[in-house]
């Protein structure tokens, strides 16, 4: 069995660095000892093997220790959580955990969640001992939106629920870039027609006014084009005029008494009297046609 694990290589554990180190070291084992097929009652042995350094002369000096007090049933899991004992102190382990029961995903991607639930997982392992507990703990802490759309009963492992959350948030994040038009090109698009409509719109609107203006001054030859309505005249009192039929005695603006559109005698056109006609204003009392009234 030792050729069988030395013919691989396995890495050696110092006892010193962080407490990522030691749990990279632990895996490793794991793995290897599952693919030796390696009997539990010689994995302590086998593993504490590839221990140098501090983390050797701990094990020379505490496994008569360790070994009375499990009555010399000392397995592969009770090597590891002393080894955790003596790397992580009670305090250490005790921040950790508190920190771990905190861990939400809030602003993370879950990517990012999964690392730090990970991390956590390393330093506090009792805190999630079972499989069943990670997932309902790794639920928890993710966002409302996802926890809606996962049922951690639905899962054998950890690793499917993960997956299956990094999946719901990347359908989430793109229903909310179509939903609030976030999509760059979209918007260059939208602008641009929007651009070109508002364009066509006052190029028209433009084209209309001044075709207006072109055809009064060519049909009424001899006056400007931009000529405005004249300002009403006003009375010796200051009140805007007002024309009384004697028939009806009533003031019709535009209108004769039987409600017909009277006629100017300047311009002749319908809708307004003469007093009231603004191409006799903006010419200068000069008759259509470009001769003076007489």
């Amino acid at each position: 069995m030792s050729k069988r694990i030395s013919q691989s290589k396995p890495s050696t554990f110092n006892g010193k660095g962080e407490p990522s180190e030691l749990e990279l070291w632990l895996r490793e084992f794991d793995k290897l000892f599952d693919v030796v097929e390696c009997p539990e009652e010689l994995k302590v042995n086998q593993a504490a093997f590839y221990l140098v350094g501090e983390a050797d002369y701990w094990w020379a000096n505490s496994r008569s220790g360790l070994l009375e007090q499990t009555n010399g049933v000392f397995n592969w899991d009770l090597f590891k959580r002393a080894m955790r004992e003596k790397l992580y102190p009670l305090h250490v382990r005790k921040d950790k955990s508190n920190e771990f029961a905190r861990l939400v995903m809030g602003d993370m991607t879950v990517d990012e969640y999964y690392r730090k639930f990970m991390e956590y997982i390393q330093y506090c392992p009792d805190d999630v001992p079972t499989k069943e507990k990670k997932m309902q703990r790794f639920e928890l802490g993710l966002s409302y939106d996802i926890q809606k759309h996962i049922e951690s009963d639905r899962y054998n492992t950890l690793e499917q629920m993960y997956k299956r959350a990094s999946q719901i948030e990347n359908i989430l994040r793109k229903e909310n870039k179509k939903e609030n038009g976030k999509d760059p090109e979209k918007r260059k698009e939208i602008a641009g027609q929007t651009s070109r409509i508002s364009s066509d719109f006052y190029q028209k609107k433009a084209r209309t006014f001044g075709n207006f203006q072109g055809s009064r001054s060519s049909t009424n030859s001899g006056f400007r084009g931009d000529v405005k309505p004249a300002k009403p005249l006003l009375d010796r009192d200051g009140n805007e005029r007002k024309y009384f039929y004697r028939r009806c005695r009533e003031n019709n603006p535009g209108k004769n008494c039987d409600g017909n559109l009277v006629e100017c005698n300047f311009c002749h056109k319908r809708g307004h009297r003469e007093y009231k006609c603004y191409i006799k204003k903006g010419s200068g009392s000069q008759q259509p046609g470009g001769q003076h009234r007489q």
